[in-house]
């Protein structure tokens, strides 16, 4: 039996200035992508509020020892590679000076990542990208005066591991004694020890399969 019920309804107030992050075009909070490609990212931001806000400025961190630091490109903004930052404000866009209400707009960047393998060694074994961006403005209070407002949002980036199988064939090196004459002549018999090497650069394979055909 019910005794009593109440509806309640709940707000869920925006932030006054928002940023978002799309990663190759998707807003998921993780990214899987192959390793040695290039990553294509927006910043998409918003004044939320029905009034202007001023000195708007969003800095983007691009975290992982991926990032390959030369192929980094940040349209309308400015590339800071000691601290591996992209930051866009009034210094590099002027829209940003004094933005009206509800407005929205779309600053892009890329970079290319690197290998995950190199020379027959795994060179990033846990590999990840962490981007985290933030927005801050300023916004007019009451009684007058402006007050600075700030939000955040993260995306991580993983990569698809990279797995290689090589193999040779030996005759003197190996677990194995191979006989037979070396040279191998014809209508004889000589044995050779093939060795397989596999390769997975980041992340668990089951259920792997070699086959080989002579």
């Amino acid at each position: 039996a019910v005794y009593a019920s109440k509806l309640v309804t709940a707000q869920i107030d925006r932030p006054a200035v928002d940023a978002r992050l799309l990663i190759n075009g998707s807003a998921a909070k993780e990214i899987v992508t192959q390793a040695k490609s290039t990553v294509q990212g927006q910043v998409v931001w918003t004044n939320n509020l029905s009034t202007s806000v001023s000195d708007m400025e969003i800095v983007l961190k691009l975290g992982g020892q991926l990032i390959d630091q030369g192929t980094v490109q940040a349209f309308g903004g400015y590339y800071n590679s000691s601290e591996n930052t992209i930051t866009w404000n009034k210094n590099t866009n002027r829209e940003l000076s004094v933005v009206d209400p509800v407005k929205t707009g779309t600053f892009g960047f890329s970079f290319a990542t690197k290998g995950l393998y190199s020379q027959g060694t795994v060179v990033n074994s846990a590999p990840e990208v962490g981007l985290d961006v933030s927005i801050t403005a300023k916004v007019p209070i009451d009684g007058g005066g402006l007050q600075q407002t700030t939000s955040s949002d993260t995306k991580k980036i993983r990569f698809s591991t990279d797995f290689q199988v090589s193999g040779a064939a030996s005759y003197y090196n190996g677990p194995f004694t191979n006989t037979g004459s070396l040279p191998p002549r014809a209508n004889q018999k000589t044995t050779y020890t093939i060795k397989w090497t596999l390769t997975n650069t980041a992340n668990l394979v089951s259920g792997t399969e070699v086959r080989a055909a002579l």
